[in-house]
């Protein structure tokens, strides 16, 4: 193994420790949010130009109602299909360490 996967292996014992639910609603959280906010920010920039008046429009309130429903299903969608992305690598290295040890025994 490279020293980046000694890294993600050790890390990843961690995380799947604390579970597996922990872990999805904390990046859920944290992906939901900044995709809430950049794309509210990136709207009020497109249509706006981020103006005092677009914070107080009706379309900042459309936006952030839109874009508060579609955010969480994004953040949870993200933090599932990472979860299971890093799920299969730690399995590889798993497999990758059995097959080493067994070829030095």
């Amino acid at each position: 193994m490279q020293k980046d996967d000694h890294r993600f292996y050790a890390k990843w014992i961690g995380v799947r420790h604390n579970g597996k639910r922990k872990y999805i609603i904390k990046q859920s959280l944290i992906n939901g949010t900044v995709a809430f906010v950049g794309l509210l920010l990136l709207a009020g920039f497109i249509q706006d130009g981020l103006t005092v008046e677009y914070l107080t429009s009706d379309a900042f309130m459309s936006n952030a109602l839109f874009f508060g429903i579609l955010s969480p299903i994004y953040g949870w969608t993200a933090a599932r299909s990472k979860w299971n992305r890093n799920e299969d690598r730690f399995q590889d290295l798993e497999r990758l360490n059995a097959t080493t040890n067994k070829e030095h025994f």
